[in-house]
């Protein structure tokens, strides 16, 4: 309970007196053994009430914790099913990135490039980042497009990597 507590209602995780107690210390009598460090009130006496009320619904019972994953009828992970509902929840994926024969890593690059989330340093900048916003190569401002497309520079490592392994950019 803890687990989830401090990642849904972090206020109410932040004023509660004893952080590490255990699901079967919290009910081990008929109301809920836990005391917070000030009265609640307002968003944290809401935020109580609907931790206890999903309480309620549940049945401790002794014996061992299984996980169950929500999204299979058993209960159990498929990263086929998981995909079919990123997919169906609007999640575009690549077909030509992921059927391609590049190792992992390379493959999440280019999805993340695609995305453009590359960390160049005009989306360092966007929280405030006060760094060079310029291209280490070529001094103009630096942005995915022009690290990857228009700095000669990077051009030129760009061209030799494609020769070395043999790449024809427009079969990619």
């Amino acid at each position: 309970m803890t687990y989830q507590t401090n990642r849904e209602i972090p206020a109410l995780f932040n004023i509660v007196r004893r952080k590490h107690d255990i699901v079967a210390q919290v009910c081990n009598s008929s109301h809920l053994n836990i005391s917070f460090r000030r009265n609640l009130t307002r968003n944290n006496l809401r935020d109580w009430n609907k931790i206890v009320a999903c309480l309620l619904e549940f049945n401790l019972q002794d014996g061992r914790d299984q996980l169950i994953w929500s999204l299979h009828s058993f209960g159990q992970y498929s990263v086929r099913l998981l995909y079919a509902v990123l997919v169906n929840n609007g999640v575009q994926v690549s077909q030509k990135i992921w059927k391609s024969k590049l190792p992992a890593t390379i493959k999440v690059f280019l999805l993340y490039l695609k995305r453009g989330v590359v960390l160049t340093n005009d989306n360092l900048a966007k929280p405030n980042w006060y760094g060079d916003k310029n291209c280490c190569f070529c001094h103009l401002p630096e942005t995915i497009h022009h690290l990857f497309f228009q700095c000669s520079y990077a051009g030129f490592l760009w061209q030799a990597v494609k020769v070395s392994f043999g790449i024809n950019i427009n079969s990619c």
